[in-house]
């Protein structure tokens, strides 16, 4: 038969847990009584209210966080379970593992190794640093300060990132995400749907971009690798890198000296500057105008070149 109780002290808390006939353990302490938690016994914990846990660390096992606890120091390898509410984190580190996280937790100094698996609602990142492992990334939640080798995998709905840098992993990018200043050598592979990214500078990777996606200021020496169907591309500068691209991409205002390699579809440049260099240029591309030091390599007869200044290389293809 399952007996639960309700803990409100250290010494409540340690005797529920070393009590053989409790399962539920309930956590709802005053804000002014931090409490710690180690081993659990393998009761189901609940943490709730204003809660104040000072630190969770060892194979701690946390079936249910909500309302509005706040864990201080959280280390070694435990479990969090379904988090929703308003729960505030201070300090995650080691290895622990969050599952189902709702709501609009506060994450803050996220290091280490930790995993979260499907992080939804509201949810509030500050500092990620290090390896930690997001897998099913919906909703809203904000990520701001991504740095170090983290990985996300499966970016869906409206998720923010701001101020990206290190080298991050993105697998799957989906849905309407926002990215604004990537920086560092941060690596997207399958970006689709519309997410909008702004400032992008350093030596990132984008792999097969596909959808809508929006690009805004991209400078420092970036890579895009297949890049099709409809993405816009706003102020280009640098040396950025494009292999493959095709559909019907936008590029505006492209400068520095990027390099574009393999152009096919129907793209449209509405101005191409300085050192840019476009390779193998195929019918249905559409250069509304190139100027200054600008190479057009390997041109084909029915690409569009409609202003063409007179420092501007053109190479036909045979």
């Amino acid at each position: 038969m399952m007996a639960g109780v309700i803990v409100r002290s250290q010494a409540e808390l340690d005797a529920a847990l070393a009590d053989p006939d409790v399962t539920v353990v309930v956590i709802d302490s005053p804000p002014d009584v931090p409490l710690d938690i180690g081993a659990t016994f393998e009761k189901k914990v609940i943490v709730c209210g204003f809660s104040r846990i000072g630190h969770v660390y060892g194979n701690a096992e946390i079936f249910k966080v909500y309302e509005c606890p706040t864990f201080e120091n959280v280390s070694g390898r435990p479990t969090f379970e379904n988090v929703d509410g308003n729960p505030t984190f201070v300090n995650v580190d080691g290895n622990p593992i969050f599952v189902n996280v709702h709501g609009t937790p506060i994450f803050e100094n996220v290091t280490d190794f930790p995993r979260f698996v499907n992080v939804g609602g509201t949810a509030i990142f500050v500092n990620v640093y290090d390896s930690p492992l997001f897998v099913n990334v919906y909703d809203r939640p904000l990520f701001v300060n991504v740095d170090g080798t983290p990985t996300f995998e499966s970016v869906t709905d409206f998720p923010r990132f701001v101020n990206v840098g290190g080298n991050p992993l993105f697998k799957n990018v989906d849905g309407t995400p926002i990215f604004k200043n990537v920086d560092g050598t941060p690596r997207f592979e399958s970006v689709s749907g519309r997410p909008t990214f702004v400032n992008v500078t350093g030596t990132p990777t984008f792999e097969r971009v596909s959808g809508a996606p929006r690009f805004v200021n991209v400078g420092g020496t970036p890579t895009f690798e297949n890049v099709t169907d409809r993405p816009i591309f706003e102020n280009v500068d640098g040396n950025p890198r494009f292999v493959n691209v095709d559909g019907s991409p936008t590029f505006e205002n492209v400068g520095g000296s990027p390099l574009f390699m393999n152009v096919h579809g129907c793209p449209v440049f509405w101005l191409v500057t300085d050192g840019s260099t476009l390779l193998n240029v195929d019918a249905g591309v559409i250069i509304r105008r190139a100027t200054g030091k600008a190479v057009l390599r390997n041109v084909h007869k029915d690409a569009k070149l409609l202003d063409i200044g007179s420092d501007v290389t053109v190479e036909w293809a045979a």
